[in-house]
């Protein structure tokens, strides 16, 4: 993070009394799954919920691509084409296409404006100039503007009407003093020559065409109340003196570097922080929010619950578009709450030539964070929706195209094989692997009639299709490609399946066949991957119906103890919350997970208090022996007890810096 540090105070403690300033609770609104009339009814799907926060089509989501990314072909194409998939932008990371007139992103350009995709370019970060130099000297300006144009002219060509973002994570990305460093004095730089600069980036854009977009980009502590909002303000207020005021603001924060050492809450509040004083200090122009499904540079890598939070609190926030950050640099997992899909791989092993960013090495943890997006959207429903399970073996890497019928042609959905082949633990070693592409349109590929199957290698052949298997989209039920293979292999998944195919193909070239969709419904899926919770989570999500649902006013207990295995939500209430209910309870003889508790009254005499009433409450029959209040998980992601209680023993800090509030005996 930034140098200057206050020294002498804990980090926890600095970011803990600074980062609350807008600290309203996120309402996000939940109700159930609603079955469309002419489909048959789906016993035991009806109190499955999604997050009803209005239709995607409210925001510009987006998929954010790092030069590596875009410029691998096999990544670019699956990347396009989950993109199409969703109605997603996607943005070209090009910071130096000024560089060479924006020849090298081209070919990117051109793909996605052939696979109809809206795609906007981050280009206009200082390079090869300074911000000083940028300002005295007109001859390294003028190249540099040239530069822009150019990029411009050649943008203009495959969007006429787009976005372009400049600078990137200013002055963190570029050259604002000599030699690029960020620093008190590269901050300084940009307070005084990042009015200059911008304007005459705007205007040299704007000279190409006046529909093409202008956007800006700096670095979070500069926007945020409780550090350095002065700096954005201050330039806002100067670009608006000079009548070259952005046309929306980009914005990125990965909240492990707070959430790390302060918890999750102050994380939230930094988001809204962030998207607020964009907005505010902007005149309210659109807010674009990149967020954190990477593992950050102090190895910390984020679970399920830390990206759902950042959904809360940006898209409470009034994010205008979401987009997930996938990291292009490999860095092992060391520490987190829970990781989701923690790297683990020696990253000796990945030296082979293959890509390994987020998408190759945690393609699982990545594609969550879009699934979870995805759900807060009715139009996903798991009627609407269904995942496609392809499992076999000798795959390699992204080596066999995949293609859908639609009913009005074929439609690349993507290559199968796409983890790393070194990604353990997540891929198995012996060959064989389920490869599962999300949340696919129902609609449009089963409602119709069979499921019209193509598989083209990109090689010789010879890998082993086992099993194709659709099963409806549900964000509770998610399984990674390693758990998707275990569970083909160890249980029957016909009944939770939409199509259920067992014939063994050789895909020695190309290969076409159709597959039978059941007319009758299919089991909730979540029924076999989650036992231990799917009967609670039913319970959860009735009392998250109704657009007045607020999750920040709730939190989780989880308890830790001895004779909890008897504890529902009636015992519960009675024994240890004082008459108050819980929406449900999952619990072991020695755990216990109390889900969605009003934060209000139970912390009604403050929150040490209600923890040690808590314990005193518990001192006997059921024993208490640790407690922590965690924020609310939802019914799209709750815990089973025995994986709680392995949590709260083996990463007892991780939990209680997670915790609202926590407390042992």
């Amino acid at each position: 993070m930034a140098d200057g540090e206050d020294g002498g105070v804990s980090r926890r403690r600095m970011l803990i009394g600074a980062g609350g300033v807008l600290g309203a609770s996120v309402a996000s609104g939940y109700a159930a799954y609603r079955w469309a009339d002419d489909r048959p009814s789906m016993d035991g799907w009806a109190d499955v919920p999604y997050p009803d926060a209005g239709p995607a089509e409210s925001r510009t989501d987006f998929l954010w691509a790092e030069s590596p990314l875009w410029s691998d072909e096999r990544l670019r194409r699956n990347m396009y084409a989950f993109a199409r998939q969703h109605d997603l932008a996607v943005v070209l990371a090009a910071a130096a296409a000024q560089l060479d007139g924006g020849k090298r992103v081209a070919p990117a350009l051109r793909q996605a404006r052939e696979t109809g995709l809206e795609a906007w370019v981050n280009v206009g970060v200082l390079k090869r100039i300074d911000a000083e130099t940028f300002a005295t000297n007109p001859r390294e300006r003028q190249r540099h503007l040239d530069g822009l144009r150019a990029v411009a002219e050649r943008y203009r060509e495959f969007a006429p009407g787009g976005k372009l973002v400049i600078w990137q994570e200013a002055p963190v990305g570029g050259e604002w003093i000599p030699g690029g460093a960020w620093n008190s004095r590269s901050v300084d730089n940009l307070s005084k020559y990042g009015p200059d600069i911008f304007t005459a980036q705007r205007r040299a854009i704007k000279g190409v065409s006046e529909d093409l977009d202008v956007g800006i980009f700096l670095h979070f502590p500069y926007v945020i109340e409780s550090r350095q909002p002065e700096v954005f303000a201050g330039l806002m207020d100067d670009l608006r003196s000079r009548d070259a005021m952005p046309d929306f603001v980009f914005t990125d924060f990965y909240r492990g570097w707070y959430e790390k050492d302060a918890g999750p809450e102050v994380a939230n509040d930094a988001v809204r922080s962030l998207i607020a004083n964009s907005r505010r200090y902007s005149g309210d122009r659109p807010v674009y929010y990149l967020g954190e499904s990477h593992t950050i540079d102090p190895q910390y890598t984020p679970s399920k619950q830390a990206m759902r939070l950042d959904l809360r609190a940006s898209v409470g926030a009034g994010a205008d578009g979401v987009g997930w950050y996938a990291r292009t640099q490999y860095t092992p997992t060391k520490l987190g709450f829970d990781p989701f899909v923690p790297n683990r791989a020696d990253p000796g092993s990945l030296d082979d030539g293959l890509p390994a960013d987020t998408i190759t090495v945690a393609r699982d943890r990545y594609f969550y964070a879009w699934a979870a997006t995805f759900a807060r959207d009715p139009a996903y429903a798991p009627d609407r929706r269904f995942d496609l399970w392809l499992d076999g073996r000798d795959a390699g890497f992204m080596e066999y195209g995949l293609w859908l019928d639609g009913g009005d042609g074929w439609e690349f959905v993507g290559d199968f094989g796409g983890y790393h082949p070194q990604a353990q633990p997540h891929v198995d070693p012996d060959g064989r692997h389920a490869s599962v592409f999300r949340a696919l349109d129902a609609e449009r590929f089963l409602d119709g009639g069979p499921l019209r199957v193509r598989i083209e290698p990109r090689g010789d052949g010879g890998a082993r299709l086992d099993r194709v298997v659709a099963v409806p989209f549900d964000l509770g039920a998610y399984c990674t490609e390693r758990e998707a293979t275990r569970l083909l292999a160890e249980a029957d998944l016909e009944p939770y399946s939409r199509v259920f195919d067992r014939e063994t193909r050789r895909l020695d070239g190309e290969t076409e066949f159709e597959l039978a969709v059941r007319s009758d419904a299919p089991e909730p899926l979540d029924e076999l991957v989650a036992p231990a919770v799917s009967g609670v989570r039913r319970a959860v999500a009735r009392a998250e119906r109704g657009d007045s649902f607020d999750a920040g006013a709730y939190v989780d207990l989880w308890l830790r103890g001895r004779g909890l295995g008897d504890l529902d939500a009636e015992t519960a209430a009675d024994r240890l919350l004082d008459g108050l209910p819980p929406a449900g309870v999952a619990s072991t003889d020695r755990a216990a997970l109390l889900f969605g508790v009003e934060r209000d009254r139970f912390f009604a005499d403050g929150r040490a208090k209600a923890m040690r009433a808590l314990l005193d409450r518990g001192d006997g029959e059921p024993g208490i022996e640790v407690a922590y209040a965690l924020p609310y998980f939802g019914s799209g992601n709750l815990p089973a007890p025995s994986h709680a209680a392995r949590l709260m023993d083996r990463q007892h800090g991780e939990v209680a810096n997670f915790s609202v509030v926590w407390q042992e005996r």
